[in-house]
């Protein structure tokens, strides 16, 4: 049980690994998100997660105050948003045209998509529903600000339930009980989306939203273009 989450993030270094090597000009990219990315979980996990939503057995964690963290956190975190950050644009072949110059409005908005967590988090919302509302919200303005990022949303979300179902499902195959040891109990609600935990199901809808078009909004990109169409001077490569 104890390499279970191991296994499930070993998975996702294959698929980053993968798209990390189809795309050199994403690179950068999938780096970035990735390293900003990697330490939000185990921060996450230490202050909230743990108390009141998910305590996964870990193959290797050390204790923070208290709170056992494993190294598995760490790269999920950097998998997971790595993937989500460019695989509309490898699946699809895609290139991405910017702007003249970086959207300042894309820091606005993370900072306040962290606000809205927070103030949640006041009004005790369950970690994962104030994690899972805040990125939905700040996908909406990311997305208002451009709606060219919509299809790049939507397609991520799409992309990442196709990869991360079937680990969950080989989860509670292989160790039925695995809701009453991952997870804190009344950490879930009971309710299953097509063989997966609703809450998790929900989160990573928001999270790859959010995180698949980030570095889009920063870059204040154009347009899509296809990887065969001759590129112009102004694409990011």
């Amino acid at each position: 049980m104890s390499y279970a989450y191991l296994f499930g993030v070993c998975v996702l270094g294959v698929v980053w690994a993968i798209f990390f090597f189809l795309r050199k000009d994403l690179r950068k990219q999938q780096v970035l998100i990735s390293i900003l990315s990697a330490p939000l979980a185990p921060i996450s996990q230490v202050l909230w997660f743990h108390h009141d939503y998910w305590r996964p057995p870990y193959a290797l964690f050390v204790e923070i105050q208290g709170v056992p963290v494993g190294i598995e956190e760490l790269f999920f975190a950097f998998f997971i948003s790595g993937i989500g950050s460019v695989a509309y644009q490898v699946i699809f072949r895609k290139r991405i045209e910017r702007g003249w110059q970086h959207s300042l409005v894309t820091i606005a908005i993370v900072g306040l998509t962290v606000v809205a967590f927070l103030v949640l988090k006041l009004f005790n919302f369950n970690t994962i529903w104030a994690s899972t509302d805040a990125l939905l919200l700040g996908t909406l303005m990311l997305v208002a600000m451009n709606r060219r990022l919509m299809p790049d949303a939507l397609i991520s979300v799409g992309l990442v339930l196709i990869l991360t179902y079937p680990l969950y499902w080989a989860l509670f195959f292989i160790f039925p009980d695995a809701h009453s040891i991952f997870w804190v109990s009344g950490g879930l609600s009971g309710t299953d989306l097509l063989g997966a935990p609703l809450e998790e199901m929900t989160w990573f809808v928001a999270w790859a939203a959010f995180s698949g078009i980030l570095y889009e909004s920063w870059v204040n990109v154009q347009r899509y273009i296809s990887l065969d169409e001759r590129p112009a001077a102004s694409v990011l490569e």
